[in-house]
Formats: structure tokens, C-alpha cells, sequence
């Protein structure tokens, strides 16, 4: 009776070793396929009045820029036409 304890304390502990391991498997590839969503498919717009270079941005946080996109004012104010007043535009325009 004693050998039959012991066979099934080491099956208990080799089953929960097993869904341990198979949980950290699942949570590690979950995780890496989030990075890789964030990293392909996010983006940062950074305002600015002075134009900025790549350079100067790795620097501030070490950020690893994959590319570096100007979008002209007119472009970006010009799709919102349709939902802001005339004066709203227009004070977009100045600045």
C-alpha cells in the first residue's frame, strides 16, 4: 500500500509539473504573438512645430523606429472639414 502512495504522489507531481510547463508554454506564445501585433501594427503620432529627425528620438527613449512618416498640415485638417466648425479650421490652419 505504501509503494501504491508513493506511485501516486510522483503521477500527481509529474501531471502538475506537466500543466505547469504547458501553461508557460501557451502564456509565452500568446505574449510573443501580442509583441509582434503591437510592433506591425502600432503607431505613435508625434506633433511638432520644429521638424524632427529619426536620430533624435532613438535618443530620448530608446525607441527602435521602424520608419519615420512626415503627414503635411493640410492633409491631416482637411479630414476633418466635415466635422468641425469653420472657426475651429480655421484656428487649425494658423497654428
Amino acid at each position: 500500500m505504501k509503494s501504491l502512495k508513493t506511485f501516486a504522489a510522483f503521477i500527481v507531481l509529474l501531471v502538475s509539473m506537466q500543466i505547469a510547463f504547458a501553461l508557460y508554454l501557451n502564456i509565452t506564445k500568446s505574449v510573443n504573438g501580442y509583441k509582434r501585433v503591437i510592433l506591425n501594427d502600432y503607431s505613435i503620432v508625434i506633433v511638432s512645430h520644429a521638424p524632427i529627425e529619426e536620430n533624435s528620438l532613438s535618443k530620448i527613449g530608446g525607441i527602435n523606429i521602424k520608419e519615420l512618416v512626415h503627414l503635411p498640415k493640410e492633409d491631416i485638417v482637411e479630414r476633418f472639414e466635415d466635422k468641425l466648425s469653420p472657426n475651429s479650421l480655421k484656428l487649425l490652419r494658423h497654428r
